[in-house]
């Protein structure tokens, strides 16, 4: 992301951290109160651009250990090293600098000679991991994007707890603090948002004939026991049609 934040002059910008609310922003550079006149009378260091990690799961969805939880790390870096040479980030050397990145690293002067070691030309990278995948396999990610016009670092800080607060009241959320959620109609095995005899056909033949994963493995889990097997049959067929306990979704599983 090249935020290019409104300066004093051009669009040379400072960078910092939030780890705490796993973000990391670019503000304005200010070089006295308007003392370049940009033709507002805002301050330009009270300008934000941020990106801020929610949270982030694999589907099929299992159990906790396919809920992606944290950003790994991320950067801001000088454009005239990183994108201006080629007209491009080049893949390998991001490849190089992300492999090893697990912090979140601010912009800091690497060049003696720059006469300014605050301010710059930047652009702003983030990686959430490494992921070995299979074929069927997707990643979803959930990021906040934000940007603040006079309000300074507290006022970004504000709209993204703001933003956070709004996703979590949001129903395809789980009630685990911070792991997204596709278990909202539990007994719902092959995911058509109904739970009938369809859903017992498809267990069957996801254990016994070798046919598809569940699409939401949780919601084949009706019995809420942390594995998929004919008991979860059994949970379905006796709420369907002997007024039996509804499925429910796990909880608690490693």
């Amino acid at each position: 992301m090249d935020w290019d934040v409104p300066s004093d002059s051009t669009v040379e910008n400072g960078s910092g951290a939030d780890i705490s609310r796993r973000m990391m922003y670019c503000y304005g550079a200010e070089y006295g109160t308007d003392a370049i006149p940009n033709n507002d009378c805002v301050l330009a260091n009270q300008r934000y651009g941020a990106f801020a990690y929610y949270d982030g799961y694999r589907i099929p969805f299992g159990y906790p250990g396919d809920s992606i939880r944290t950003l790994r790390g991320a950067f801001t870096c000088l454009n005239s090293d990183w994108v201006l040479p080629t007209g491009h980030i080049v893949a390998s050397q991001l490849y190089k600098k992300l492999i090893g990145l697990t912090i979140y690293q601010p912009w800091q002067s690497t060049h003696p000679e720059m006469e300014d070691s605050l301010y710059q030309n930047l652009s702003m990278v983030t990686v959430i991991g490494q992921y070995n995948l299979s074929a069927t396999d997707t990643l979803t990610f959930v990021n906040i994007l934000a940007t603040e016009y006079d309000d300074g670092l507290l006022g970004l800080q504000t709209m993204i707890d703001k933003a956070r607060s709004w996703i979590g009241r949001r129903p395809y959320i789980f009630t685990w603090p911070g792991i997204m959620d596709c278990c909202n109609k539990p007994g719902d095995a092959n995911n058509n948002n109904a739970v009938n005899i369809g859903d017992i056909a498809y267990i069957i033949n996801y254990l016994y004939k070798g046919g598809p994963t569940p699409p939401c493995l949780r919601k084949a889990d009706a019995n809420g026991d942390c594995q998929i097997d004919m008991l979860d049959c059994i949970r379905i067929l006796k709420y369907l049609y002997c007024a039996g306990s509804a499925p429910i979704c796990p909880t608690g599983c490693l």
